[in-house]
């Protein structure tokens, strides 16, 4: 493995444990933003049936305006992990073949297939709950 690819992939761990907290922290306060909204409405519902009876409600919408900019937020940060979790992916076969040690690693074979099948459930997670987020920032929206 050359000198490029070895920073390469140490410069890959790093930004994923960087994102990795990162959206940790966004998705904790969007979905307290999330319940403080609930607080005040009782129920989305209510706000999806009614919505003329919250529209003059500037505590609710400055609410609603904070979740949509912490939940954009998540979509874009989880857009650049993704990117960081496929360049990983592309990297992962030179794990095998490396120099690199990493603890507790007896076989590499098995240890690249099981990052591979790590970082293919971190994308189905990233995409589902950026998914999950979209769609509720889309019901919002009008109320913005």
């Amino acid at each position: 493995m050359d000198e490029k690819t070895r920073e390469l992939i140490y410069l890959n761990c790093e930004s994923y444990e960087f994102f990795h907290t990162q959206l940790n922290t966004i998705e904790d306060k969007y979905f307290n933003l999330l319940d403080e909204v609930l607080e005040r409405l009782g129920s989305f519902a209510k706000l999806l049936k009614e919505p003329e009876a919250y529209a003059g409600d500037e505590i609710i919408i400055n609410k609603l305006k904070a979740v949509r900019e912490c939940g954009e937020q998540y979509i874009t940060t989880s857009v650049k992990f993704e990117s960081e979790m496929q360049s990983m992916r592309t990297l992962a076969p030179d794990l095998r073949d490396s120099e690199l040690e990493f603890d507790g690693v007896e076989n590499r074979f098995l240890f690249v297939s099981d990052y591979l099948d790590e970082l293919e459930q971190s994308l189905l997670l990233q995409y589902k709950m950026r998914e999950c987020i979209t769609r509720q920032l889309e019901l919002f929206k009008g109320f913005i």
